[in-house]
Parts: C-alpha cells; sequence; structure tokens
C-alpha cells in the first residue's frame, strides 16, 4: 500500500520548488535572526545604521527580506554590529545560483 503524500511532500518532490523554497528559507531565516538580535538589543533602524556604518535604507531592506541589493560587506558590518558571526558555506552545482 503507497502511503499518501503530503502537500508539502509532493511540492518538494519538485526540485524547482524545492530550490526555491530552500532559497526562501535562507533569507526567511537572514531576517528573523537580524530582527530578533535587534529587538533582544533594542536597537532601532537607526541605531543599528548608526552603528554598523551603513544606511538605514539598507537595515530596513535587511529586515524586510528586500536584500538583494545589499553587498556582502554591508551585510558583515551590521552582523558585527549585532554580535552576530557570519558563516559561509560553498557547494558546487550544475547551474549557478544565488543564495
Amino acid at each position: 500500500m503507497e502511503k499518501i503524500k503530503t502537500t508539502y511532500d509532493r511540492f518538494m518532490s519538485d526540485p524547482e520548488r524545492k530550490k526555491d523554497y530552500e532559497k526562501g528559507y535562507k533569507e526567511f531565516l537572514l531576517t528573523e535572526t537580524i530582527c530578533e538580535a535587534m529587538e533582544e538589543q533594542n536597537l532601532s533602524v537607526r541605531k543599528l545604521a548608526s552603528i554598523a556604518h551603513v544606511s538605514k535604507t539598507t537595515v530596513m531592506q535587511l529586515r524586510t527580506g528586500d536584500a538583494e541589493s545589499v553587498t556582502l560587506k554591508k551585510l558583515k558590518k551590521i552582523l558585527k554590529a549585532l554580535h552576530i558571526e557570519l558563516e559561509m558555506t560553498f557547494s558546487q552545482t550544475n547551474q549557478p545560483s544565488i543564495i
């Protein structure tokens, strides 16, 4: 007897959908981590931008998940100001993609 697949199982069985989901989840985690750290440290967007020497727009882009134009250098400044260590993992894929 074949097990009935859940909607999630069917969704994740499609490689393209799975890749999109994983990319979105990683972006969500980044946003949530920054928002949580700001809340714990009682930092406003303005104060974090000042400490990290970046624009308020850059901080807002990261908080809202609209960070496509945020450079790695700016991200590192913000994370350093929040006392968050950035760890990166690289893996080779058949197709180029941005995570």
